[in-house]
């Protein structure tokens, strides 16, 4: 079973809320990845709830959810993975000791 099912913020409530309109819209500024700049190809929506959504390029790729909890919609590039990975340190919760393996991993199987 899919973590993802098992939460009440699957892929179609993300879309169906950011749809709605109440987000800001912000670059993804890297602070882990080491890069100057994500050149605006990572973005994020935050609603007034809390969630966090990821946008790779033009695509939904990854949320942070209220409660610090993440979620990847599929597996991405290297490039996007980069984005997701940054975007999971900065804004999600917190996992002492955690390296980019554990997150690549996570994401690989929907795990938050």
């Amino acid at each position: 079973m899919k973590t993802q099912q098992m939460n009440a913020y699957n892929f179609q409530t993300i879309a169906k809320e950011a749809r709605k309109g109440r987000h800001e819209y912000v670059e993804l500024k890297p602070v882990y990845d080491g890069r100057k700049s994500f050149y605006d190809k990572a973005n994020v929506l935050e609603f007034e709830n809390g969630l966090k959504i990821l946008v790779s390029y033009t695509t939904y790729v990854a949320a942070v959810l209220p409660d610090g909890r993440f979620l990847s919609f599929g597996n991405w590039s290297a490039t996007t993975r980069r984005h997701q990975w940054d975007f999971y340190k900065q804004y999600g919760r917190q996992v002492a000791g955690a390296t980019l393996d554990d997150f690549e991993t996570a994401m690989q199987f929907n795990l938050y």
